[in-house]
């Protein structure tokens, strides 16, 4: 428990613990309710951090309902650091959960992907992507992200197993994650976001009205190449983030135009040699990568 309290101090930024010596039984408690993980206490101590040094408010921060809570294994110190993230930052982390399990995650992916999704809230004179790049750090400052110390501006980053659980279970109302091809119909259309894990060589979507699909984004796993059934172009009209990077894909029909929400089109690593014309007509497009396009 002692070295549990140094950590939590120490991870608040104080140098000196008799800066809070007065706080210490509280601290002793809290990291208890963390059940003394190391994690638990680090991101707990980040929203600490975030409020006055007083009895009042660490008795109030001890005393929350969510403590309680605790579904799936995952502590309820998470849950906590969750619910005190301001709500600008709530779902740009709760998006880890479209990247699969111990993933590299790169800065320019998923701050792209914030914007294109209308993540990020407008500030005056500053570039949508320069203020999600104060997102992505400051979700590392509050130790949700964890970045790989070997880049000296931590562009590259991870999420521990625990917080991305966190994350799937946060969004598991729109959120999916596995083979497209097994969701029954009648739910498939509360789908916002889809990341696609299959050991098959095709994806393949189940067969319904494509008014009803409001799928929103769409990632294919880089770990597996797997072949996009050409018709994911006509049947997703709602679609903003299409990512088929390293997906087995020759040709972009030309109908490719009619998907006026789309704002990252990701094709890196396809096979595609040529585009169509209509792409022109992508009024919203923001990011089109094409690296890793050898046969373009």
């Amino acid at each position: 428990v002692d070295v549990g309290w140094e950590l939590l101090w120490k991870s608040m930024g104080i140098k000196h613990e008799k800066e809070v010596q007065n706080l210490r039984e509280l601290g002793i408690d809290i990291v208890r309710r963390c059940g003394c993980l190391p994690l638990a206490i680090k991101v707990v101590a980040r929203a600490l951090g975030s409020k006055e040094q007083t009895e009042n408010e660490w008795n109030k921060f001890s005393r929350k309902d969510a403590w309680s809570m605790s579904k799936l294994e995952i502590p309820s110190a998470l849950y906590i650091s969750y619910e005190e993230l301001p709500h600008y930052l709530k779902q740009c982390f709760v998006y880890c959960a479209m990247f699969p399990e111990d993933a590299v995650i790169l800065c320019d992916d998923i701050t792209r992907m914030w914007v294109a999704e209308g993540f990020i809230d407008e500030r005056d004179g500053q570039l949508l992507e320069d203020t999600a790049e104060e997102y992505y750090y400051e979700l590392i400052d509050r130790n949700l992200f964890q970045p790989d110390y070997l880049w000296a501006d931590l562009r590259i980053c991870g999420v521990h197993d625990l917080l991305r659980q966190l994350a799937c279970h946060l969004s598991k109302e729109e959120c999916f994650v596995g083979d497209p091809e097994s969701i029954r119909v009648n739910v498939m259309s509360k789908f916002r976001r889809i990341l696609v894990v299959t050991m098959k060589d095709m994806v393949v979507l189940p067969s319904m009205d494509k008014e009803k699909y409001k799928v929103r984004t769409w990632r294919t796993s880089y770990e597996k190449s797997v072949r996009v059934d050409n018709t994911i172009f006509r049947r997703l009209p709602y679609i903003r983030v299409l990512d088929l990077t390293n997906s087995v894909i020759q040709s972009i029909p030309n109908c490719v135009g009619r998907l006026i929400h789309l704002r990252l089109l990701d094709l890196d690593g396809t096979d595609i040699s040529c585009l169509p014309e209509s792409i022109c007509c992508l009024i919203n497009l923001q990011i089109l990568n094409l690296q890793g396009c050898h046969s373009l």
